[in-house]
C-alpha cells in the first residue's frame, strides 16, 4: 500500500473509512498528529467519528489484521468444533464399548493409537445412526403433516 502523503510504500499504513484512497503510513500520521492535520482524510477530507480511518485495520504488505483476525478465529472455531466431534464420539465409543464388555483403550494386540481410533469409529458409528434416525423421523413427520394439511383442507 503506498501512502497519499509521502508516497512510500512503507507500512503499517492507516485507511480512510469513506475512500478507502486515503492511506496514510505511520510517518506521516505522526506528522499529521503533530501538526492537527489529522482530523480528517487527507484526500475526501472525511472527518468520521470518532477518526477518519478505521480501526484495526493496519495494512502490512497485503494483510488486513481485521480479516486475518477473523479467519484465525473461524479456524479456531471449525477445530474446536471438531475436536468437540472426535471426544464426543470417543466418549459415545467408550460407552457402547463398556457396555459391550469390549477393550477401551489398552487392548491385547493393538496399540493404544489403534485401540482410541477403533473407539472413536465405534462412536461415530453411534452417532451418525442417531443422526440418521433423526433425521429420518424428522423427514417422516413432514411428510405426514403435508399429507394431513392437504386431506385437511380438501
Amino acid at each position: 500500500m503506498i501512502c497519499c502523503i509521502c508516497y512510500e510504500g512503507v507500512g503499517p499504513n492507516f485507511v480512510c473509512r469513506e475512500c478507502v484512497e486515503g492511506i496514510v503510513c505511520v510517518n506521516c500520521m505522526i506528522r499529521l498528529l503533530n501538526t492537527s492535520g489529522a482530523l480528517c482524510c487527507p484526500i475526501c477530507m472525511n472527518e468520521g467519528n470518532p477518526t477518519w480511518y478505521l480501526p484495526n485495520t493496519i495494512l502490512m504488505p497485503g494483510i488486513r489484521w481485521k480479516r486475518c483476525k477473523r479467519l484465525m478465529e473461524n479456524m479456531l472455531t471449525t477445530c474446536m468444533g471438531g475436536l468437540s466431534m472426535v471426544l464426543f464420539a470417543f466418549m459415545m465409543g467408550a460407552v457402547i464399548k463398556s457396555r459391550n464388555n469390549l477393550c477401551i483403550v489398552s487392548c491385547e494386540g493393538k496399540s493404544e493409537m489403534v485401540s482410541i481410533f477403533d473407539t472413536i469409529l465405534y462412536g461415530s458409528m453411534i452417532v451418525l445412526i442417531l443422526v440418521g434416525v433423526s433425521l429420518g423421523a424428522m423427514c417422516m413427520i413432514s411428510v405426514l403433516n403435508t399429507i394431513y394439511v392437504r386431506c385437511r383442507n380438501e
